[in-house]
């Protein structure tokens, strides 16, 4: 596999923000599958400070308890306080699910 490119790296993130598909991108890119673009872009993402996640906390019900708590992400889904439970450190949510 070679390695990226910042032409390739600026592609990506233009066309994303251009609203084009994984596909549609990494079908302009030689020799990039669709998971590698995407993969790319989400690494890359993390590590531009102007591609930063938003900082802004949103309040949120906790799946687990059903409590409103103040959530960093979209993804966090479950309060602290329950995160902090023995059953969810062990990988065993209220849920009945495998965290």
């Amino acid at each position: 596999m070679t390695k990226w490119s910042q032409t390739e790296d600026d592609f990506i993130f233009d066309q994303r923000e251009a609203g084009n598909s994984w596909d549609w991108i990494a079908e302009r890119l030689i020799g990039r599958t669709k998971s590698q673009v995407y993969n790319r872009y989400n690494t890359i993402r993390m590590r531009r400070p102007d591609m930063e996640q938003s900082k802004d906390r949103k309040p949120r019900k906790c799946l687990s308890c059903g409590k409103s708590f103040d959530s960093d992400h979209r993804g966090n889904r479950v309060c602290p306080p329950c995160k902090n439970t023995v059953g969810w450190q062990a990988g065993i949510s209220d849920l009945g699910i495998i965290a």
